[in-house]
């Protein structure tokens, strides 16, 4: 059966590649100052806009790889490529890309990150979607969970990628095993046909790499925050025009705390037309946390979450698209920080680019 209209990241068929998981930082049992603190970036947001017109997607990828003490060292990076209207085979195109990534220093005794790769296999009939198993040892039964990054790369059947329906990647929930915790890795790419073009997905495959982050907390100073845009926020313009609607969801949290670090925990992106070529081009895309604000005098914390999605070329008329994302929240104690920042590239151009940090 295939997928039309159910919720994404629903049901699970794939083959695991493999599974890392790290040690970032540790510290013993003490009051430090935050420049002795372990310390790490999550990813809060991503976007992506093709300047002149809609592309297959081939390579989809935005993270912040950096840890460290007091303030992490590392990597930030996207990877965008798209078809041979991208590529130069037909005709270039370029990406404007930006990253959005929250850091954080944790009084925690670790902090526990990896990489997990998750292959998974699709038809015509059945979306791609898969899921893998994570173990990771903690001292606590309990804690924060973020994605520090994701990658999701065409198989080698279809080099030049693929014209979507859906595509998501989600983290579970943290559940409590002997020695630690657990979660699953949830991922989902649904090729599908569109009316002026013949392609061959009878089969078809991807790869996806997605980044991970643990932070021991107790389960009192974590909320997971799940939002969709509507229904109708997609829209097809006429190329060169502005204007796409952005989706801007408001959510908040009342909770005592030093400060509150906020980062995605997963996100999908799910085209409601139905039928055999219910498959689009991607023009533009962004999932972001644009605000993360704590006030200490309320006690609250606060967020806007902006959800866009766009295919805009010849199509003038609006398109069905559900665009969410879930963010995972964690109040801090005295003396812990966080902060937040936002990258772009300064040179824009298809695939992988990237940056030091800080």
């Amino acid at each position: 059966m295939r997928h039309h209209g159910a919720p994404p990241l629903t049901a699970w068929m794939a083959v695991v590649s493999a599974i890392g998981c790290g040690v970032l930082a540790s510290s013993g049992v003490r009051a430090a100052e935050p420049a002795d603190l372990p310390s790490a970036l999550v990813l809060s947001g991503f976007g992506v806009e093709w300047e002149k017109r809609p592309h297959r997607v081939r390579v989809l990828g935005f993270g912040a790889r950096a840890d460290g003490t007091g303030v992490p060292e590392g990597t930030l990076w996207t990877d965008v490529q798209g078809g041979t209207w991208a590529d130069g085979a037909t005709a270039r195109d370029v990406p404007k890309q930006t990253l959005l990534y929250a850091g954080l220093a944790s009084s925690a005794r670790r902090l526990v990150s990896g990489t997990t790769t998750v292959e998974v296999r699709g038809d015509r009939r059945e979306a791609g979607e898969g899921v893998a198993t994570v173990r990771v040892p903690l001292e606590t039964p309990s804690g924060a969970l973020w994605l520090r990054g994701f990658r999701v790369e065409s198989g080698e059947e279809h080099p030049v990628g693929y014209t979507l329906h859906a595509l998501g990647v989600q983290l579970g929930a943290l559940q409590p095993v002997e020695g630690g915790v657990e979660f699953e890795v949830r991922v989902q790419l649904h090729a599908s046909g569109v009316p002026d073009r013949l392609q061959q997905l009878k089969d078809y495959g991807a790869r996806f790499e997605v980044d991970w982050l643990v932070v021991p907390a107790d389960a009192s100073r974590v909320r997971v925050h799940t939002q969709s845009s509507d229904r109708k926020t997609g829209v097809g313009l006429a190329e060169g025009e502005d204007g796409v609607p952005v989706s801007r969801v408001d959510f908040d949290w009342e909770v005592e705390a030093g400060d509150v670090v906020a980062g995605l925990t997963g996100f999908h992106v799910d085209v409601a037309n139905e039928g055999p070529v219910d498959g689009r081009y991607w023009r533009s895309l962004d999932v972001q946390l644009v605000t993360s604000a704590y006030d200490p005098y309320r006690a609250r914390w606060s967020g806007q979450l902006d959800l866009r999605f766009a295919n805009g070329g010849p199509i003038t008329r609006r398109l069905g698209v559900q665009v969410g994302a879930v963010v995972t929240t964690l109040a801090l104690d005295a003396g812990e920080r966080t902060w937040t920042g936002r990258w772009t590239p300064a040179v824009q151009k298809p695939g992988p680019m990237e940056a030091p940090y800080p």
